[in-house]
């Protein structure tokens, strides 16, 4: 790795230790600023992607759910959705039966 190389290669004047401790405290700071512009905030990126992930899970459950194919995957509509599977579910509701000459509407 050149980035490696390339701090490893800066002279240092002092005993060996000295030498070793400073080296690695310089590739150290290197490293850590490395890290930060290649992979970002981490926790961050992943807590995004969770939240991106519930939301088109949430997407395609309304969906289905109101049975509407006119939208396209990633309209986060859901307020629709929601409203069209209700209306859907009122029309499913039992309002009266009725057993041979008996008409029950009650609970």
């Amino acid at each position: 790795m050149i980035l490696v190389s390339d701090r490893w290669k800066i002279p240092v004047i002092g005993s060996p230790m000295y030498i070793l401790q400073i080296k690695l405290k310089n590739l150290k700071k290197v490293l850590i600023k490395w890290n930060k512009e290649v992979f970002g905030d981490i926790v961050t990126n992943a807590h995004i992607a969770n939240t991106e992930h519930a939301l088109t899970i949430q997407d395609q459950f309304w969906m289905e759910k109101s049975r509407v194919q006119k939208f396209k995957d990633g309209d986060r509509n859901i307020s629709y959705f929601h409203r069209i599977a209700r209306i859907k579910a009122s029309y499913k509701v039992i309002h009266m039966l009725r057993h041979i000459d008996q008409y029950f509407n009650t609970p």
